[in-house]
């Protein structure tokens, strides 16, 4: 059961042979152009002109979001999934796909918040459908289940209710009521920083160490990963992984936490290499000189203290 208001947008491609593919329209050229050298936003109207730009040159052909999977059932869209699979034939709009994931940061941290708002809500999870395409040994075994009826794909779900007298749960599924013995939440974790169960990310909200985005995870600075708190941006905590979701969105895959990771450690080594310079530096003696030793001083003391607190989190 999914809460999606149709059951046709929770299919998943099967994946096939891809090969290297170079974006002619949705690279980091391009968005950078676009958003002059990225110092201003750009529209989710002109990524979806560049999205579909990029797909009619990599397929040949025409998309249509909104009715391309009505026409054909669970099993029979599996089935002509699974023979574009077997046939180890390219399937280039796979190809671009993995290719434009590299960059998707990229192109999402030049959208305004309305525009991230509107992407996640009305397109992310047909987006998906493409982004994220499964094994085709779990496409057989998913196929084999729905052939048999073992396996029902439904929308429309609102709630999950449970019954401590009966010990029972309850779905409620279009306003209508479905009673089952075990009932598996297999959504995830969630994105949410508000609703995490994780006492570490509830203490750091509550004490404004750190803030809730609202696209997911927590406020980052895109070019470090520096958290951001109530009190601005600290120096020396960084987030990694599921928590940079509202600013980078690709998360999920250890590509891009690797990158992620490039980004913190690369800022970390040039604050080391400043303050080691800082440290090092011959003073002569004078006024002038000695309030640039006050202004270092004064910088490690403040380093020092902000680690000490880091700790201490």
């Amino acid at each position: 059961y999914s809460s999606a208001a149709s059951d046709v947008y929770k299919r998943q491609t099967v994946i096939s042979a891809t090969k290297q593919y170079n974006l002619k329209f949705l690279n980091l050229d391009v968005l950078s152009r676009l958003s002059n050298n990225y110092t201003k936003l750009i529209s989710l109207d002109d990524v979806k002109k560049l999205f579909f730009c990029e797909f009619k040159e990599c397929s040949h052909t025409t998309i249509d979001i909104e009715t391309l999977y009505q026409k054909q059932g669970h099993i029979q869209w599996l089935s002509d999934q699974l023979k574009a699979s077997d046939s180890s034939v390219e399937v280039k709009w796979q190809s671009m796909m993995a290719a434009f994931y590299s960059v998707l940061p990229y192109f999402w941290n030049c959208l305004s918040d309305e525009d991230k708002t509107i992407f996640l809500d009305s397109m992310y999870s047909k987006f998906m459908v493409y982004m994220a395409p499964y094994p085709a040994k779990s496409a057989r075994i998913i196929q084999s289940l729905l052939c048999s009826g073992q396996l029902k794909i439904s929308a429309g779900l609102e709630d999950v209710l449970f019954n401590i007298d009966t010990n029972s749960s309850c779905l409620m599924v279009n306003n209508s009521r479905h009673n089952f013995d075990c009932i598996i939440n297999a959504t995830g974790a969630g994105y949410s920083a508000e609703n995490s169960r994780n006492k570490l990310l509830i203490n750091l909200l509550t004490s404004g160490t750190i803030q809730s985005s609202p696209h997911g995870g927590i406020k980052l600075d895109f070019e470090t990963q520096q958290v951001l708190g109530d009190s601005g941006k600290w120096s020396t905590l960084f987030a990694l992984g599921d928590l940079a979701r509202g600013v980078r969105l690709a998360t999920a895959d250890l590509g891009q936490v690797s990158i992620q990771c490039e980004h913190a450690v690369n800022h970390l080594v040039n604050q080391l290499q400043n303050t080691q310079v800082l440290e090092n530096s011959t003073f002569l003696e004078g006024n002038q000189n000695c309030q640039k030793r006050s202004e270092v001083e004064q910088k490690l003391s403040t380093l020092d203290m902000e680690e000490e607190l880091y700790y201490k989190l």
